[in-house]
């Protein structure tokens, strides 16, 4: 069957970003007519990358704005006043992000939606409006979860939601929203990479009149993350032995709570062996440890440049307390090195003990025990082996295959 399938994201960067555009370069191989828009980076279904004016700001004449504000301030719509009330409380939140269900973007006018024979959703706060986009579609519909947003309200998570007793009532009037508006969708699928994201969505009730609801996992480019045959070379570079204990920790921003920097950070404080820890990401990583050294890699976008971290590691630390399933926890296995994990989310699926090692008390101590347990053991895992799981489980022609099915379905029902 012949068909076009659109990806729509609102980043290409981040997590959700990536692995949309991973899954859009798996179609391709399989020959599927795949295109992908965001923000920064729009590919047509030729696979050729555009100039895509549409998401660009035109800022409004003086007497555009006025008229707009004189309007607010005499009627101000039921959204207006949602998004004032958004604003005011905005400032109070404790949370990683918090973001609304409304845009001022009309994404079906876009060519590329227009084209569309399949419509899939990723990470779509901030250029997708709830309301408008789903009364107005009438294409069959993919939503591929990457948190827990498109069902609950402000947030992306419940331990955000939790700490925020202040937003209650906000966040289950835009949780009912968002599910009115997706009431309109009529031939859909809901799929997540982990079936501990899956579960959630099912219990929410936003998806009970979809048709599918599947665990498709994420893919990862086997050919760029890979078990490196120059692990010695690399670790010179940066003044380490190939005797050396070197533990490594990912994440966009190292300091963010949801990715454990705050266990980590203390459990480097126990540790009573000699380690040095290889830091990727925004921000930094202190301890006041003499047993460990911290070696900054800074921010990182080259992919093959991320590889090589993984290739210098003896063991990858994820200590997330939320996580659906990170791209890290794939580009470490593909790379066939071990990951040390809390008994959280997608990793709890996967790390299977011959791959890794699941913290199931999710304490500092806990983690630091474990990584101890990991460097003096004598049982160290198998690179090849983790990289057999990797291929078996985060291959790019299963991902391809599995979703060409679900739009296949979709677009006979």
């Amino acid at each position: 069957m012949n068909y076009k399938v659109l990806h729509i994201t609102t980043s290409n960067r981040g997590g959700a970003g990536i692995a949309a555009l991973r899954l859009h370069n798996a179609l391709r191989e399989q020959g599927v007519a795949s295109a992908y828009i965001s923000r920064d980076l729009t590919i047509d279904y030729d696979g050729k990358v555009i100039d895509d004016t549409f998401f660009d700001y035109y800022r409004p004449s003086l007497l555009q704005r006025l008229k707009t504000k004189i309007k607010r301030m005499l009627v101000p719509t039921s959204v207006e006043k949602l998004q004032q009330r958004f604003a005011s409380l905005e400032p109070s939140l404790d949370c990683e992000i918090a973001t609304m269900p409304f845009s001022a973007l009309v994404l079906a006018s876009h060519t590329l939606v227009k084209e569309a024979t399949v419509l899939n959703l990723h990470w779509i706060s901030g250029i997708l409006d709830y309301p408008s986009f789903f009364r107005t579609i009438n294409k069959p519909l993919v939503w591929t979860l990457h948190d827990m947003n498109p069902f609950m309200g402000l947030f992306h998570y419940k331990n955000d939601a939790v700490k925020n007793g202040n937003a209650l009532q906000l966040t289950s009037e835009i949780a009912a929203i968002k599910k009115t508006a997706m009431a309109y969708i009529t031939r859909g699928a809901v799929i997540s990479p982990s079936q501990w994201l899956l579960d959630e969505a099912i219990d929410s009730g936003c998806f009970s009149h979809f048709s599918v609801a599947k665990v498709i996992r994420n893919g990862v480019d086997l050919s760029v993350f890979k078990i490196s045959k120059d692990k010695e070379l690399l670790r010179e570079q940066y003044g380490i032995t190939k005797e050396d204990k070197v533990l490594l920790f990912v994440a966009g921003d190292l300091d963010n709570y949801r990715k454990g920097f705050d266990v980590l950070q203390e459990a480097l404080e126990l540790i009573a062996i000699d380690i040095t820890l290889l830091t990727l990401g925004k921000g930094e990583v202190n301890t006041q440890n003499k047993r460990v050294k911290i070696v900054p890699l800074g921010f990182v976008k080259e992919a093959s440049k991320i590889s090589e971290a993984y290739g210098m590691a003896d063991l990858f630390v994820l200590p997330s307390r939320e996580d659906n399933l990170p791209n890290t926890m794939l580009e470490s296995l593909a790379s066939g090195t071990p990951v040390v994990s809390f008994n959280a989310g997608g990793m709890m699926e996967h790390i299977k003990g011959y791959n890794g090692i699941i913290v199931k008390e999710h304490t500092p101590s806990a983690l630091a025990t474990a990584i101890e347990h990991y460097f003096i053991s004598e049982n160290h895992h198998s690179s090849q082996d983790i990289r057999a799981y990797a291929e078996v489980h985060f291959n790019y022609k299963k991902q391809a295959e599995d979703y060409m099915s679900v739009y296949t379905s979709l677009l006979n029902s």
